[in-house]
């Protein structure tokens, strides 16, 4: 790599924001020359003597870009020179002038000096410039955070929050927000998340999806934000849930309640669903459920979808299900379903069929 390139790799490096690759790579320009790790010292020291400076006082990005501009100019390149000479000239005859001492009170002329290789100005400038980025860089993750994106991958994820609150994230769930978390709690949420929020006087908690805003002072709700709709469930305490696009239409959700945006439009629910929280508690507790809602939450519950044939008519509404599971497997618990219901219960093609016998 360049010179300057290894620059930039030394502040992503003071920043720990290399790659293991980069990172061994930087060691092995470090140990190829002792003048290399005194360089790595010069940048280091400016880095963090330029972070506290900027953090020390406001930072104007336009003025700084302006006073680089100044002070990245090129030379002007030196003109072609004519030889003085004495006597008469050989090709005009004309004696040429003597040079004239600049008089009393006479402006100076400016005296030009030999361009500087203009390789060498384009990595200076390279350096000033990272320096400059660096600074800033500095500045803004100090002053305003890092972000950090918590992703749910292979299961649930339970995430402490700074401010002391929890967030039990689904999987494929991600969870969003930047540092420092104190008064501004703010966060962004795709998927699905439990919340339990620390009380604070100094303002709310807000939670945004792709349809919504939520806000609370201090409680507990679940939240699911899916592609056409965004739902909330209160279990304690209470939340404005706001319509993301016009924040004018909002409504206020009490524990026991369910709200549900959709298309603009709210529709709330006082309906208990006992387990809406089977996939953090892993436990499915079926009494007296309908067929049909407990078939719903089966297939919520192993991500898979349901199909009831129409076969089985107006017997849905007649078959109860009285059952309990707790973190055991698909197979199981289909086994446990054909036996209590009499149906006949497959999984074909990652759907769950139920149709009678």
């Amino acid at each position: 790599m360049e010179e300057n390139e290894y620059i930039l790799l030394i502040l992503k490096h003071l920043n720990k924001e290399t790659s293991p690759a980069e990172q061994a790579g930087l060691q092995q320009w470090l140990d190829t020359d002792p003048s290399h790790q005194r360089e790595y010292q010069v940048v280091e020291k400016i880095w963090h003597d330029s972070g506290q400076v900027l953090a020390d006082r406001q930072f104007d990005k336009e003025a700084a870009w302006k006073k680089l501009g100044e002070t990245l100019t090129f030379p002007a390149l030196p003109q072609p020179q004519v030889p003085y000479q004495t006597g008469m000239s050989p090709q005009t005859g004309v004696s040429p002038q003597p040079e004239t001492s600049p008089q009393p009170g006479a402006p100076l002329q400016p005296r030009r000096i030999p361009s500087f290789p203009r390789q060498k100005w384009l990595a200076a400038a390279s350096i000033l410039l990272l320096l400059g980025i660096g600074g800033w860089w500095y500045y803004s993750k100090k002053v305003i955070g890092p972000r950090q994106v918590i992703l749910a991958k292979d299961g649930p994820r339970h995430v402490p929050l700074p401010d002391g609150s929890f967030v039990d994230l689904r999987k494929g769930a991600v969870l969003t927000y930047t540092e420092p978390f104190n008064d501004d709690r703010k966060v962004e949420l795709t998927g699905e998340a439990f919340f339990l929020l620390a009380a604070r006087p100094s303002g709310p908690f807000s939670i945004r999806t792709t349809h919504a805003i939520i806000e609370q002072m201090g409680t507990s709700l679940l939240v699911k934000d899916l592609p056409a709709s965004d739902e909330v469930i209160v279990t304690a305490g209470k939340v404005k849930f706001s319509d993301r696009d016009d924040p004018t239409r909002n409504r206020i959700v009490r524990a026991g309640e369910n709200l549900t945006l959709a298309e603009e439009r709210f529709t709330t629910s006082r309906k208990k669903e006992p387990n809406f929280m089977s996939w953090k508690t892993g436990v499915l507790d079926f009494r007296d459920e309908p067929l049909e809602s407990a078939a719903a939450a089966v297939g919520d519950f192993f991500e898979l979808p349901v199909f009831i044939s129409t076969d089985l008519g107006g017997e849905i509404g007649k078959i109860k299900v009285n059952a309990r599971f707790d973190h055991q497997p698909l197979e199981q618990v289909l086994e446990e379903l054909r036996l209590t219901t009499g149906l006949d219960i497959q999984k074909r093609k990652d759907t769950l069929v139920f149709n009678i016998k």
